[in-house]
């Protein structure tokens, strides 16, 4: 059963096909057509593509739902003052309106059911807002609970203003495009320029090029899309708040024991059909040529008696930190070294269970995998190229193995080397910075497959495959943030992805997805 879902905004539309559990199959979207029909036909279009059991639509304006008609006002006066039921009754389906702010404080009441009464507020090309009521949404008498924007203000006093007038996104993109004189801007263009000059990062690269100046030893944590940053200074970081262990170097490095005989360790992982759609999707932009290799990743629901800290205290793993009990992560993977003016990284691609030389040689003699950490190597090669001179490759695909709670795995490893250009040299945080993010956890071409990977993955990565490290006199010691746990809404969720290629076989990578869902440690026998 799938579900055709529909968001009607000023200044796009968004279509995507649903599982009755929310699990997203497909999506697409087209900016707001000019007229009805336009829309309708582009709608019509997409109902066409599958076979679906009913339509549900997110709207702006004030929703008769007897009737189908969305009343009031909107930024798209094209759609109001008819029926929607009688629109698209030649596709023979149910179909529901619902306000879409309404449908955003829906969606608030589903993920926490506790909610008694509360406002919410949108804000897109208009201003719009819910109100929940005793646990209801409120709609109000005439259907417009809730449309905060109509409000009126008292700023500025030249003219009478409403608060979507003033504040909302589609203002926002108007009065970039009055100062900047060219009309191509929209929200997402906006907040992506925005982005890139990210004042926080910029922060983060001065803050850790100045403390190397100053040699002052320190601890860097860096999300996935380069947007967070943790740098601390290693003597004022409290162990109660944080703790690390990097290659047997940090604030808290003994291992400790457990305090379970029995290690309970439930995984619940995104079904194989939504995995395999994902997958499919991916190596559809492989065999356009948009990619040739990218590390597809999904989170993975964990049920278990350990906690965060019972995870790092016992973990064996080379790179080790623990936040305040919102993440934990059990690293294998280094992402770079800094020897004074020597780099080096270790792109890790190829894992499979067992430790027999039998399974060394099935990991070592299968194609599929040895394409894939070449590309990889290749990729790491060409980044260090972009801080440093004389790239070589001394050691090539040599083996590692690892225990984990779920036994032993192989997994294979690169070294890559280069000696760092005169403007890197002591600047721990531009050289991070530059190289981000980890080659070995998006794909190459790296730009474009980031991209294909945040609308295929659809979901935030978080610190998720950022890195995190050390710098001491010169010395940086860094890893990518893999094998990693976080808690959200107080439930447990462990990430983890793998390499896909056009060779890769769905149901194999989904077993490997499975088989990284671990902790590196023993059972007690």
């Amino acid at each position: 059963m799938t579900l055709a879902t529909i968001d009607i905004g000023g200044t796009g539309i968004k279509f995507a096909s649903l599982t009755p559990d929310g699990k997203i199959l497909d999506k697409t979207s087209t900016p707001t057509p000019e007229t009805l029909e336009d829309l309708l036909a582009w709608l019509d279009q997409r109902l066409s593509e599958q076979d679906y059991r009913g339509i549900a639509m997110s709207v702006p304006g004030a929703v008769n739902q007897e009737t189908g008609v969305i009343e009031g006002i909107s930024a798209i006066p094209y759609i109001h003052g008819f029926s929607w039921y009688e629109a698209l009754a030649h596709h023979q389906l149910p179909v529901h309106l619902e306000n879409d702010a309404n449908c955003v404080g829906l969606s608030e009441l589903l993920a926490h059911p506790e909610i008694e009464n509360a406002a919410c507020v949108v804000i897109g090309t208009g201003i719009g807002g819910a109100m929940i009521i005793n646990g209801k949404i409120h709609r109000g008498r005439h259907g417009l609970g809730g449309e905060f924007g109509y409000m009126t203000t008292i700023e500025p006093a030249e003219k009478l203003n409403n608060w979507s007038q003033l504040a909302s996104t589609g203002n926002m993109v108007r009065y970039v495009i009055e100062k900047s004189g060219q009309s191509d801007w929209d929200g997402r263009k906006v907040y992506q320029e925005a982005a890139a000059g990210n004042a926080l990062c910029q922060e983060a690269i001065e803050r850790m090029d100045e403390l190397a100046m100053r040699q002052i030893d320190f601890l860097f944590v860096i999300n996935y899309q380069a947007t967070k940053a943790i740098v601390l200074p290693i003597d004022t970081i409290d162990s109660s708040v944080l703790r690390f262990s990097f290659n047997g170097k940090g604030n808290d490095t003994e291992l400790k024991n457990i305090p379970f005989n029995d290690i309970v360790w439930n995984c619940c992982p995104p079904t194989a059909s939504d995995y395999k759609a994902k997958m499919e999707a991916l190596q559809q932009q492989i065999l356009h040529g948009n990619s040739y290799l990218a590390n597809l990743t999904q989170p993975i629901g964990i049920e278990t008696n350990l906690s965060l800290l019972n995870i790092y205290n016992a973990s064996t793993a080379k790179y080790k930190l623990w936040v305040n009990d919102m993440m934990v992560c059990f690293s294998p993977e280094s992402f770079v070294t800094i020897d004074h003016n020597i780099i080096k990284s270790y792109p890790m691609k190829g894992t499979i269970q067992g430790d027999s030389d039998a399974a060394i040689q099935q990991l070592l003699d299968n194609k599929k995998e040895t394409a894939e950490h070449a590309t990889i190597v290749d990729l790491i090669r060409n980044d260090l190229s972009m801080v440093a001179n004389n790239v070589s490759v001394p050691r090539y695909r040599y083996v590692d193995k690892l225990k984990t709670n779920k036994g032993a795995l192989i997994q294979t490893s690169s070294e890559v080397k280069g000696t760092l250009l005169p403007p890197y040299i002591n600047k721990p945080g531009t050289v991070i910075f530059k190289l981000l993010p980890a080659g070995s956890i998006t794909g190459a071409p790296k730009e474009r497959t980031v991209q294909i990977l945040k609308d295929i993955e659809n979901y935030d990565r978080g610190f998720y495959t950022g890195v995190m490290g050390t710098y001491s006199r010169g010395i940086v010691d860094s890893a990518v943030m893999i094998r990693f746990i976080d808690i959200h809404n107080k439930k447990m969720t462990y990430k983890a992805g793998g390499g896909i290629t056009s060779q890769s076989k769905w149901q194999e990578e989904y077993n490997e997805l499975i088989e990284k869902t671990y902790v590196p440690i023993c059972r007690n026998d």
